[in-house]
């Protein structure tokens, strides 16, 4: 019996050593403030974007009244063999957008006055080349006041795909 007793009376201290207290809650970080979620794709002026056979450079960018110029290059691949009766063209206005401050959106329509040289767009590619040039974009309907200092970035969304956006400085 006296066994007995000790066996309890040892698992008793085991058992009671075991206890736990309860831990104090951790402290929240203190919340920070992020730049836009761009994602990957988000590049820094001059930084090229290069898809499965052309790259494409958004080199710098000039806002005007009503407008944002960009100057691109576009080089296709050397070892890309073209199709003559359909080859990779440049891109155009349409597969722009101006991304405003507030976050809205101006799809790119083409601006008449853009400074020189102008961009050729819609030209056929060739490998191993470049072209280059300035595209005008109209910026009214997706920032506040239409006012191309009000852009934060510009993306490039070929065929409706998100593929590239560069944020402005």
């Amino acid at each position: 019996m006296r066994e007995h007793r000790l066996a309890v009376l040892a698992a008793a201290a085991l058992l009671a050593g075991c206890a736990q207290e309860r831990p104090e809650p951790a402290a929240e970080p203190a919340p920070t403030v992020a730049p836009p979620d761009t994602g990957t794709a988000a590049l820094d002026l001059g930084e090229p974007r290069t898809g499965r056979a052309v790259t494409t450079t958004l080199t710098d960018v000039r806002p005007g009244a009503g407008s944002l110029d960009l100057e691109l290059e576009q080089c296709l691949s050397p070892d890309v063999e073209q199709d003559p009766d359909a080859p990779l063209l440049s891109t155009d206005a349409s597969q722009w957008v101006v991304v405003g401050a507030d976050g809205g959106e101006t799809a790119g329509e083409p601006v008449a006055q853009t400074p020189r040289p102008a961009f050729p767009v819609g030209t056929a590619l060739v490998p191993g080349e470049c072209v280059s040039g300035w595209l005008g974009l109209a910026v009214a309907d997706g920032t506040a006041d239409g006012a191309a200092d009000e852009v934060e970035r510009v993306a490039w969304r070929p065929e409706g795909v998100a593929t590239a956006e560069w944020l402005l400085p």
